[in-house]
């Protein structure tokens, strides 16, 4: 029997809950089929599925994938809702779920059913039952079977007790007409208040959720964390991409010219603000859209924004590298011998290919992520990343086509990042942070400056 299982909060990392809620698991199971055992009982859980969106019920539904491929003669897949019971570390959420239990149990009907809470007594008195089956096969084991075996209260339909506000469960025989209408105002009076604290509880999502949205994460090199997509293949740019414009091409020649018209920007506030763009450490990348979002973006009041801008950008950067090896086109500067807002980068930008741009990429794909977040300001979001992609061109580092390219790259990263669990639980905690009022306004005199340096590359 293996009830082998944490959340991903408690575990402190997605990788450090696999390693319990999978790797440990088929470890054991590995380990007792060595050892003569011809059954094995297991406890996942409800929406168990490998092809899951939400991350723990994709691992939940790997292992038992995985141990249905290690042949045992019998195995037994016990998939329980909310468990019931005392646990030794805190769980806001799961204690509320459990204290409201006996009014939500009654409104699950139907195939809803196999979400109702268990009594982890009545759970271990079915796994020991469950030893005694011999018939060889795979079985999948959900609530009405556990209850079936125990005394656990069950609820066809519901109720109202008038001698006390205490919602009962009873059978179909204890409904009549005379008390079904109060029954039902009583189960949508417990409906509506679930439904208010589930969504109070969203502004308590990055403390409370499996998906520990602000636990530590490996950096990739100095300054540069893992993104969201870790671990998975890097979207392939070069595949979706069309090659860079030809030499003495007609796309050619229009770069040549956009590159030509902004040279006269060197060494003017748009040239300081590009310069500004260019860098992409933290903190001081957060505050790239600081102005635009009307929010100062940094670790203190926006930390779960914070983290959202820190690890997607690994993930929109990288997603231009397949097309830029695959091109390795000459930057501006190396055909027009002109001089570039970050002279310190010359050498690695030589040998980093021009197509597409990577800072594009990076900038559009945070652009659509704010515009998401705030899409009251969505309007100056994307006027701002659009600028964003056009401080390439200005620095002379990019032609038109790259930036272009690049914030094609960032879409596409972009739409590949709404499969992500931790991604999606991320920006919900954002999302309430910006709603809740307690980020701080940037400084007013520096939007203005950006203002005033936006409009200058603008006239040309």
């Amino acid at each position: 029997i293996c009830t082998l299982g944490t959340a991903i909060r408690a575990a402190g990392a997605p990788e450090a809950f696999r390693a319990i809620d999978y790797e440990a698991v088929i470890a054991f199971a590995t380990a007792a089929l060595a050892a003569g055992a011809s059954q094995f009982i297991v406890v996942t859980a409800v929406g168990a599925s490998p092809s899951a969106s939400i991350f723990y019920s994709r691992i939940k539904g790997e292992v038992e994938r995985d141990l249905a491929d290690l042949g045992f003669a019998r195995l037994d897949i016990v998939r329980p809702g909310l468990l019931l019971g005392k646990r030794a570390e805190r769980r806001p959420v799961e204690s509320l779920l459990q204290t409201l239990a006996p009014v939500t149990d009654c409104l699950m009907l139907g195939p809803w059913r196999q979400y109702r809470s268990v009594d982890a007594r009545d759970l271990a008195h079915y796994l020991l039952a469950l030893t005694s089956h011999a018939a060889p096969g795979i079985f999948t084991h959900y609530f009405d079977e556990i209850h079936a075996h125990t005394a656990g209260a069950t609820c066809p339909q519901m109720r109202l007790r008038l001698t006390s506000p205490k919602v009962e469960c009873l059978g179909q025989s204890a409904i009549t007409p005379d008390n079904r209408k109060q029954m039902l105002g009583v189960a949508m009076k417990y409906f509506t208040l679930l439904t208010v604290v589930t969504i109070s509880l969203a502004a308590c999502q990055s403390q409370d959720a499996d998906l520990d949205i602000l636990a530590p994460v490996p950096e990739l090199r100095h300054g540069l964390i893992q993104g969201y997509m870790h671990g998975e293949a890097i979207l392939n740019s070069a595949a979706f991409l069309p090659p860079p414009p030809a030499d003495e091409s007609a796309k050619y020649r229009a770069d040549v010219a956009a590159s030509d018209d902004l040279a006269s920007l060197e060494g003017s506030p748009r040239w300081g603000l590009a310069t500004r763009d260019a860098g992409l450490a933290f903190p001081a990348a957060a505050n790239i859209f600081s102005c635009a979002v009307g929010v100062d973006i940094n670790e203190t009041t926006t930390p779960a924004l914070y983290r959202l801008m820190q690890r997607s950008l690994t993930d929109f950067g990288l997603a231009s590298y397949p097309a830029k090896q695959a091109h390795q086109r000459l930057r501006p500067f190396m055909i027009n011998q002109r001089a570039i807002c970050t002279p310190d980068d010359r050498v690695i930008l030589e040998t980093d290919g021009s197509y597409p741009s990577g800072h594009s990429a990076i900038g559009w794909g945070w652009a659509l992520l704010l515009s998401q977040l705030v899409p009251e300001k969505a309007e100056a979001v994307l006027a701002r990343g659009r600028e964003y992609a056009r401080s390439r061109m200005v620095c002379n580092v990019h032609w038109m086509s790259d930036t272009e390219a690049g914030m094609a790259v960032g879409a596409a990263a972009f739409a590949r990042l709404q499969n992500n669990a931790l991604f999606q639980a991320t920006m919900a905690a954002a999302r309430s942070e910006l709603a809740s009022g307690v980020a701080t306004i940037p400084d007013t005199s520096d939007c203005e400056l950006e203002r005033e340096s936006l409009a200058l590359g603008n006239t040309q």
